[in-house]
């Protein structure tokens, strides 16, 4: 064993046991910010995602010529896939480090959360539940995994030439 750049032994392909469970209290964190954003009231969401509408055509003056209805859905869209895909590799991440990878139970658990996230909806004021939402964030979730994947492939190979 090695000493880690925080003072704590790894292990020979990963970090200590000590790391991991910042990442599995990260997880849950997310997952719970997840579910917090989808208690705000359907005035409060469309509020927010106007005004990062109004932001990002302020930024990129050529999606003013674009109707704002669409450039307001394509935004909240994106929201859920860049929220699920901070989940998957979140989640990917600790399922790494725990030596578990993925397996039926995981992704089954980790494709719970959004059809949870849209039941949520169905119960404020203003807001529904989206079946196209939950096909969006399942593959966010799965985009974030995918990027953990080659990360964690990149890494390897750079390692394998160095030792070559």
């Amino acid at each position: 064993m090695t000493a880690a750049r925080g003072g704590g032994p790894t292990r020979p392909n990963g970090p200590s046991r000590r790391a991991l469970p910042w990442r599995g209290i990260a997880l849950v964190c997310w997952v719970l910010f997840i579910w917090g954003h989808s208690l705000v009231p359907g005035p409060g969401s469309t509020a927010e995602s106007d005004a990062v509408a109004r932001l990002v055509t302020s930024l990129v003056p050529s999606l003013e010529a674009i109707d704002a209805h669409l450039v307001t859905f394509v935004i909240r869209k994106g929201a859920h896939l860049s929220e699920y895909a901070v989940l998957g590799a979140l989640a990917s991440s600790w399922a790494s480090a725990r030596g578990i990878g993925a397996t039926p139970r995981s992704l089954l658990a980790l494709c719970a959360v959004p059809l949870v996230d849209e039941c949520v909806q169905l119960l404020v004021p203003g807001r529904t539940g989206q079946p196209l939402d939950v096909l969006i964030d399942v593959t966010g979730i799965a985009v974030g995994c995918a990027l953990i994947a080659l990360a964690r492939r990149a890494r390897a190979g750079r390692r394998g030439s160095r030792g070559a």
